[in-house]
């Protein structure tokens, strides 16, 4: 299945994402933006194609509106987070996240997929 493989894949770009646009010079914060969303076009494409396939339609609008809210809830989570972090000098900061996101990411979501793919 190739979801599971564009997930993984998308979710370390974006943390070199994220450190190139707060490492790099004044250009690469709008670039790094820009290639975020194209890295993002296939994953959203594909996950809710997925979603809209394999959920019954009588629930369909509980799915994503649970979906909406998962994500919203993480926002809230990274707001509080940085409101923690806000005395961490900002390029340690970025370059942390990065490397969470980067190194932590991808093999927790090859993990949660491996034992809940079918």
């Amino acid at each position: 299945m190739l979801i599971p493989r564009v997930l993984v894949g998308s979710a370390a770009l974006y943390g070199l994402i994220a450190a190139s646009g707060f490492i790099g010079p004044w250009w690469a914060l709008p670039l790094s933006w820009f290639v975020w969303g194209v890295i993002f076009g296939p994953e959203s494409v594909m996950t809710d194609t997925y979603v809209a396939r394999t959920t019954p339609d009588r629930t369909l609008g509980r799915t994503y509106a649970m979906w909406s809210i998962i994500a919203r809830a993480g926002a809230a989570l990274a707001y509080i987070l940085v409101l923690i972090a806000s005395e961490m000098n900002p390029d340690t900061l970025a370059t942390s996240t990065a490397i969470a996101l980067t190194l932590v990411v991808p093999p927790t979501l090859t993990l949660i997929l491996r034992h809940t793919s079918p």
